[in-house]
């Protein structure tokens, strides 16, 4: 099966596999230091995307402003009533509100689990964030939001044992060699794609080159990166 995924800017992406389209963290538009906010040519494709059929679903893993903007939260919302809006709760309003360690989700022929994670980075803590593990007719994809590289045990209790088809990962996941090991290892799935990276002109800490060059020597599986605005990369 096909699964498309369309970067709007840092983690956030329209993902559609057979006839279900999911946003996840793809609505915001505050630039914050090191990271880039969704383009303004970039937004009004997304609205034009959904004009004829509302997504399945609209998805944040955390209430972090380099991943929803409250005001195009509510504007989704506003656009798409017939779709599921899955949140962590305040600020954000929804059809699903999560509040739970962990949860499981059936809509439009989808199972999703949601499992509360660490947030990566001293002094966030605090923030509930979320990873998903979408079971879409056979095809999985693992979405765990800026979950701690260091919450491995946590990790594996959302993925269960399961076959990943693609893992969706911030690159400090390849970029730090234990984490890096995880993944190929433990993971181990068939598609690895990269996001949560600045565009090149908000790249004021090397990330890019870093997560291109460590992404280049990784044999074990394919990669992809998703690294520029509303660039499509499709694995099957």
């Amino acid at each position: 099966m096909a699964c498309s995924l369309i970067l709007t800017a840092n983690a956030g992406v329209i993902m559609t596999v057979g006839d279900r389209q999911f946003l996840v963290d793809a609505l915001h538009n505050e630039k914050m230091p090191g990271f880039s906010a969704v383009p303004p040519n970039v937004l009004p494709a997304v609205w034009r995307r959904f004009q004829s059929c509302a997504p399945t679903a609209v998805i944040t893993t955390h209430a972090h402003p380099d991943h929803v903007s409250t005001a195009l939260w509510n504007e989704a919302r506003l656009r798409w009533p017939a779709s599921f809006f899955i949140s962590p709760g305040a600020p954000l309003e929804g059809t699903i509100v999560l509040n739970d360690p962990r949860q499981r989700i059936f809509l439009a022929g989808a199972a999703l689990d949601a499992v509360r994670l660490p947030h990566q980075g001293s002094g966030f803590e605090p923030i509930v964030n979320y990873g998903f593990f979408f079971e879409i007719d056979g095809f999985n994809v693992l979405i765990p939001g800026d979950c701690s590289v260091s919450a491995l045990d946590m990790l594996s209790e959302l993925i269960a044992g399961r076959h990943v088809d693609v893992a969706l990962l911030n690159f400090p996941w390849i970029t730090l060699s234990g984490p890096r090991d995880f993944v190929l290892n433990s993971i181990a799935p068939s598609h690895l794609v990269l996001f949560h990276l600045p565009f090149r002109e908000d790249d004021s800490e090397g990330y890019r080159p870093a997560a291109f060059k460590e992404a280049n020597v990784i044999s074990s599986v394919a990669v992809r990166l998703l690294s520029e605005p509303f660039q499509e990369v499709v694995v099957e």
